[in-house]
């Protein structure tokens, strides 16, 4: 790699959703996910009981009228490429990359599909279209399905993490998606006039369910002992050696000095069913699912030659969010965020904060002072599917707890209220043979009670010391700004649940795609409700 270490900033107390889906959500509509989306349902989930009762936020993902990021660099002449998950709804054509913003997109639809057949998992959809009983593709190629760019069913990895031939090689035939994905955008890279400016947001399906990885990167690392952890750390070594192939093809075209690059996951790592997915988040407690800190902070770095040379090697300790992105790169290209079609249609206001003073040295302190950290809770009466710490089912947002930055020397507070899952602290060799399977699954629950748990953070990063009883001023003040803030949630209806989202959009994939997910909600389906407002 031409790159060298420490060439960047890493962002040592950024913050995300617990879990994926409300996180894509938010950095591309520029919101805390308590104003777009806090539910993890999968893309295919709308109001369907109710078309009627809001056709602008009643399907999973972002409201139609919520202006993406795209959208706002496109205003200032950058051209905008998608690559990878998106996760951000799919329901109407207004959902897709393309929708938002995108000039052109590669992805998929779902939280997660095959890593090798781009099929989405029998479990996670449910065919109720008659007829229709194969397992359906999402790969989505701009406005269309990604036709020839997907594998066969046959590459189906037999031994549960690649393909092989019927002698037990590894099938040459068989392309791992997240390659088809980088070989994007490295074409976009290539193919892009430098004369105008680039935005490419690429979302890896590395590191996700159902991890699978190619043989040679898991080979690499057979001298790990545990099969859990040494799949997860060849996916994290084939991710790494992919951003760094960007990073040199971003030299060779001399494109680099004039780059910012941000890199950030989406959640904590997860550490749920007995530690099975090899994630570890030692010595945060918690992990993916949980708004301990292990679900919520999360690993991020900027980089590229737009860094100025005095904060390249620094760590970053000021609070940032990672749907603060969408106002940072708005200023940098000299664009007002204010979304104005979100607020003709009645929908909660862009609340991301311009980091790039701080990044870049203009100011010391990071802008963002507090985080609101949300949640979901039941709707009354209580539904079997609502009790569920994912925030599946029938449920309204809700503020769980804050991080506040009081200023020097008073330090980071965060109060968490409620019941949090995942609780514990896993050790720095995770997961291992002697790993306490039932400690790490979803009901494993500490309550913080209505009056919440306290911690100095930038003292106890661990979260190991409640000090609510120890510092009841701040414990109070912090709860009344809790309650305050839930007075701004936002809680669309978007139906029952799970149960009953995968209807129109499998018969649409059938009939009218040739066995691909995509926009399912159209006026061949009876249901041109859906394309009454514009999201643009």
């Amino acid at each position: 790699m031409v790159a060298q270490l420490k060439e960047g900033i890493e962002l040592d107390n950024m913050h995300a959703f617990k879990f994926c889906g409300p996180s894509r959500s938010a950095i591309q509509s520029g919101r805390n996910p308590i104003h777009v989306n806090v539910q993890n349902y999968q893309p295919t989930v709308w109001a369907s009981d109710e078309p009627q009762r809001d056709p602008i936020s009643g399907y999973a993902g972002i409201p139609r009228n919520m202006t993406g990021l795209a959208t706002v660099l496109r205003r200032a002449g950058y051209a905008t490429h998608f690559a990878g998950k998106w996760d951000c709804g799919m329901a109407t054509r207004e959902h897709t990359p393309k929708g938002r913003g995108y000039d052109s997109s590669l992805f998929y639809y779902h939280h997660d599909n095959d890593y090798w057949t781009s099929r989405v998992r029998a479990s996670d959809v449910q065919q109720n279209c008659p007829n229709t009983t194969h397992e359906l593709v999402d790969l989505w190629d701009g406005d269309a399905p990604a036709l020839g760019l997907n594998n066969s069913a046959l590459c189906a990895p037999s031994n549960g993490v690649y393909p092989v031939t019927p002698a037990g090689q590894p099938d040459p035939n068989c392309k791992y998606e997240d390659a088809i994905f980088l070989q994007r955008v490295h074409q976009t890279i290539r193919a892009h006039d430098i004369q105008r400016p680039l935005f490419i947001f690429w979302a890896l399906h590395a590191i996700h369910t159902p991890l699978q990885v190619p043989q040679p990167s898991l080979k690499r690392f057979g001298f790990v002992n545990d099969s859990r952890r040494r799949k997860y750390a060849a996916m994290v070594s084939w991710l790494d050696e992919a951003v760094g192939s960007c990073i040199d093809l971003l030299h060779e075209r001399s494109m680099y000095d004039d780059t910012l690059i941000l890199f950030s996951s989406d959640n904590g790592g997860p550490v749920y069913n007995g530690g099975n997915p090899g994630a570890n988040n030692w010595p945060l407690r918690g992990g993916k699912a949980s708004n301990w800190q292990g679900g919520i902070r999360v690993n991020a770095w900027v980089s590229g030659g737009a860094v100025p040379s005095a904060m390249r090697g620094k760590k970053l300790s000021g609070l940032g969010a990672v749907w603060d992105a969408y106002a940072t790169f708005a200023a940098l290209a000299g664009i007002d965020p204010t979304d104005h079609a979100a607020a003709a249609a009645g929908l909660p206001p862009v609340d991301s904060l311009n980091l790039w003073p701080y990044w870049s040295g203009q100011v010391e302190a990071s802008p963002r002072q507090q985080l609101a950290i949300g949640s979901t809770t039941c709707q009354q009466p209580v539904e079997p599917a609502c009790i569920n710490s994912w925030g599946w089912g029938d449920v309204l947002t809700v503020v769980q707890g804050l991080i506040a930055d009081m200023g020097p020397g008073k330090g980071v507070w965060k109060l968490l209220t409620g019941r949090n899952p995942m609780n514990g602290w896993q050790g720095p060799l995770f997961p291992n043979a002697s790993t306490n399977s039932s400690l790490w699954r979803f009901n494993n629950i500490y309550d913080c009670g209505e009056e919440g748990c306290l911690f100095r953070l930038d003292e106890d990063p661990t979260e190991q010391s409640d000090l609510r009883l120890a510092q009841p001023e701040i414990a109070a003040a912090m709860l009344a700004e809790v309650r305050t803030l839930n007075q701004t949630t936002f809680s669309p209806y978007r139906g029952p649940g799970e149960q009953n989202g995968d209807v129109a959009a499998a018969c649409k994939a059938a009939r009218g795609y040739g066995g691909f997910f995509g926009p399912f909600l159209t006026d061949d389906l009876g249901l041109s409700h859906a394309s009454s407002s514009s999201s643009r």
